[in-house]
């Protein structure tokens, strides 16, 4: 199985917060795993950061969840269901997506604050199923693949003396390094 969305993970934890307790963010991890029925290789995947995916994705769910206001992460790691989060539940966990936290104010604010730092709209983008982490790792294979496009196109233009030039001075920096 493919793991979930970082939103796919709202009801799942859910779930397991509707037990009253005050919950590690590494309990929940496990519980979703378990939740999702993940496979060795899905719980070890990995962003190009290094970032565990299962980790980041659980990490931006109880992100988006703290940001409605239906859990409370008042210490470090720490995730307990608020008030609201307990009205959540009466609703069904399994209702609860995107769409359900914008009836709250304090998400809403968020979305609003995080659109206008941005230029493209969050709603009308395709990258939405993404993690920040994720959009970011996307964002830096994409400046990396136009430098390179940029720098052909830069080699290109120049002539075969200078081409050599290149080669031969960024050869002996390489050997230089070693």
């Amino acid at each position: 199985m493919a793991i979930p969305k970082y939103y796919e993970f709202f009801p799942a934890v859910m779930e397991f917060l509707k037990y009253g307790e005050i919950y590690s963010s590494k309990d929940i991890r496990e519980y979703c795993a378990s939740y999702f029925d993940l496979s060795d290789d899905d719980k070890t995947s990995k962003l190009k950061s290094g970032q565990s995916i299962l980790a980041n994705r659980v990490h931006w769910a109880l992100f988006y969840l703290y940001k409605a206001g239906l859990i409370d992460k008042s210490k470090r790691g720490r995730n307990a269901l608020t008030e609201e989060g307990k009205k959540a539940i009466q609703d069904g966990c399994e209702n609860i997506d995107l769409d359900y936290l914008k009836k709250y104010r304090a998400f809403n604010e968020f979305l609003n604050v995080s659109k206008n730092k941005s230029e493209e709209s969050s709603e009308h983008s395709e990258d939405n199923d993404k993690s920040p982490a994720e959009l970011l790792d996307y964002a830096v294979d994409q400046l990396n693949a136009n430098l390179a496009d940029d720098l052909l196109a830069e080699v290109m233009k120049i002539s075969s003396y200078e081409f050599e030039h290149l080669v031969a001075v960024s050869g002996a920096d390489v050997l230089h390094c070693q």
